[in-house]
């Protein structure tokens, strides 16, 4: 496609959208996340530090909207992330613009902003070949569910949550591009590989996913004029897997260690019947069972102690868990039943989305129409998750039957984000630290649910569509030849 000029009905799907995200980022009282202590990772290393040094100022209870400028600290990065790729603009756009002793977050937010919006106008031009009233339906959807309070708060954070929902947005944008045959140029394939470079280092729990994505990314090519198109996906799909492995190897050890602790103390321990039979399978002290319902952040946690720390951390991986949970299938039906409880959920229960000034209550929630809908609607049960997990199966097969181009595409999408759907909620309840700290980490499970729901609508709208052309060419027929044949009755 030549002309990438946004047309009148995207320019106002896109106004309505920045409206909606202005109002809730932007004017008072704004709506953020508060610090549950992972700021921390990465504010000193971008020279950023929280206004207050009071604990309940600081965490948890209330979003701070504006923290110190300070020197950076100069020793490599502790904790890598692709997050810090867009506040190090947004520090340096602070002290240009005068503002060089607080950093007002909403410039991040704006940053986050303008890649969700341009990942949103790729999305859009990629349905201009459906019909005007399915484009504004689904483009209502969009903006319903993406712009809902539950997902763009997280671009008034430091979280690293809003960078993955940005750049996925973008990467999703030059799929359907491709896909839906609205340009056939190389330019949008190597916007899929660097969007989803970026999304996957974000976040070490998204890393699993690359293979899949990789995949989707050869997939893509068959779409491309480029002569050597096949040679460039495969490329690209190499270096984004040495990408991914070369963050899971910058990961911080200490970090894997905090979350195996979590899913051990706090919750594989306090469920279970026989917690020093476990310690002793997971080759483990069995007196470490007195450490259950413990954190390794409390002043007096066995983790501050040399001599735990070192027998401990010798001792168990991050397959740990995951492996024991295999072997006991049913302890891992009872993981899975109590963490499903959180699953449709974007609002974290345990953070507070408004600032202290505004005189709502601690850990105050926004009002979303999503988000309210997603929560009543969708019965937090095990047997609708793996109900939705086997509709991957049934667009495998019938990916398998069709012949289109086009809905070959959209088939593999929708099984993509089944599958990332499925695997990040197994990695959130194994490898995350289990039911205690499960809430957060299933936000690409809720963002990849959402996009299998916009892409069932999208496929039926396709289908409508199509059964609508079929009856209008058959009626037409019958009326052509109606006549034809009353011409031979004798």
């Amino acid at each position: 496609m030549q002309n990438m000029k946004p047309t009148r009905f995207e320019v106002v799907a896109l106004l309505i959208t920045s409206v909606v995200i202005t109002y809730y980022l932007f004017v008072p009282p704004i709506i953020g996340l508060a610090d549950s202590g992972d700021f921390e990772r990465i504010l000193p290393w971008r020279g950023l530090a929280h206004v207050s040094n009071n604990f309940n100022d600081k965490y948890f209870s209330y979003f701070n909207s504006r923290y110190r400028i300070i020197p950076r600290v100069k020793e490599p990065d502790w904790y890598k992330t692709s997050t810090s790729l867009l506040i190090m603009p947004a520090r340096w756009f602070s002290i240009r613009i005068g503002q060089d002793q607080f950093f007002d977050i909403r410039i991040l937010a704006a940053v986050h902003a303008l890649i969700f919006l341009c990942g949103f106008w790729l999305i859009l031009v990629s349905m201009r070949s459906i019909r005007l009233c399915l484009r504004i339906i689904l483009s209502a959807l969009l903006i319903v569910i993406f712009a809902d309070v539950g997902y763009i708060a997280y671009f008034n954070s430091f979280f690293s949550e809003g960078t993955a929902l940005c750049f996925l947005a973008v990467a999703i944008g030059c799929a359907l591009i491709l896909i839906n045959r609205q340009s056939t140029r190389g330019i949008f394939l190597f916007g899929y590989f660097a969007a989803i470079g970026l999304m996957l280092t974000s976040k070490p729990m998204y890393i699993p996913l690359t293979p899949a994505l990789a995949l989707l990314g050869l997939h893509l090519s068959r779409y491309v004029s480029y002569s050597r198109r096949y040679w460039l996906s495969v490329c690209a799909a190499v270096g984004l897997c040495l990408t991914a492995a070369w963050y899971f190897y910058q990961t911080p050890r200490i970090l894997n260690i905090h979350s195996i602790y979590i899913g051990l103390f706090l919750d594989l321990l306090p469920n279970s019947p026989h917690p020093q039979d476990d310690l002793t399978e997971l080759g483990l002290n069995p007196n470490y069972a007195l450490f259950s319902g413990t954190t390794p952040y409390q002043i007096d946690s066995p983790l501050n102690d040399p001599r735990f720390e070192l027998d401990f951390s010798s001792k168990v991986s991050s397959l740990t868990l995951p492996l024991f949970y295999l072997k006991h299938p049913s302890r891992l039906y009872d993981l899975s039943t109590r963490c499903v409880k959180y699953a449709f959920s974007t609002r974290v229960e345990r953070l507070g989305y408004y600032e202290s000034h505004t005189g709502k209550p601690p850990l105050s929630k926004p009002f979303g129409i999503w988000s309210n809908i997603r929560e009543n609607l969708f019965p937090r049960s095990l047997w609708f998750f793996v109900s939705f997990s086997a509709t991957g199966i049934v667009a495998i097969v019938l990916l398998l039957k069709t012949s289109s181009n086009i809905a070959k595409g959209m088939y593999f999408l929708y099984v993509l984000f089944v599958f990332i759907a499925s695997s990040q909620f197994l990695v959130a309840i194994l490898v995350g630290g289990g039911e205690s700290d499960v809430e957060k980490h299933l936000f690409m499970f809720n963002l990849a649910f959402d996009v299998c729901l916009i892409l069932l609508v999208l496929g039926a709208a396709n289908l409508l569509q199509t059964s609508n052309l079929q009856f209008i060419s058959k009626l037409t027929r019958f009326r052509i030849l109606r006549p034809h044949r009353s011409n031979h009755v004798t």
